[in-house]
């Protein structure tokens, strides 16, 4: 079989390949922009009026989950988010070392890594969800990464999450 085919196998069917950068170890130090969707862009969080977001009580808790990270989590610090409508941006920062390199893989999450990083937090946001009869709620099932390379890319980032509520109207996961 060839190779290629055999890696979007997993037990004997097909899977959607990795969007994660192939061979990078995601515990590694450094900035992150991710974005996270909520299944079929269904604005939970709230709604935006004048280009400034309004949260209702499920967004409130969603962004003090964001915010909860600096808090309680050793190797990992938020330095910039917005909660939109039906989707999450942030800038998330990894710190430490991990003493060996492994590479991003199938399986199951590497300790301190963005994927278990971003797998609490909407974890905690859906055990609020549920706790509070939030009716049909759901994440879609990835998230989107995007390894912050330099200060220039950082600022870009910077700029995109505070803009984003102003241009709303234009985001690429406009719902009203």
């Amino acid at each position: 079989m060839n190779k290629n085919i055999n890696s979007q196998l997993f037990r004997k069917k097909y899977r959607i390949p990795s969007t994660r950068l192939l061979g990078w170890d995601y515990r590694s130090a450094g900035d992150y922009f991710i974005t996270i969707c909520t299944k079929n862009h269904y604005c939970y969080f709230g709604k935006v009026i004048d280009g400034h977001v309004i949260l209702n009580d499920f967004g409130t808790y969603a962004q003090e989950c964001m915010m909860n990270i600096n808090k309680y989590c050793d190797y990992a610090e938020v330095s910039n988010h917005v909660i939109m409508p039906n989707h999450v941006h942030s800038i998330i920062k990894l710190v430490g070392k991990n003493k060996h390199k492994e590479a991003n893989r199938f399986g199951p999450l590497l300790k301190k890594s963005l994927s278990s990083l971003v797998n609490h937090y909407k974890g905690r946001v859906t055990k609020f969800a549920q706790a509070n009869n939030v009716k049909g709620w759901a994440w879609h099932p990835r998230f989107h990464d995007r390894i912050i390379r330099n200060h220039i890319d950082y600022e870009n980032c910077r700029n995109y999450i505070q803009n984003n509520p102003k241009k709303w109207s234009e985001d690429r996961f406009y719902k009203q």
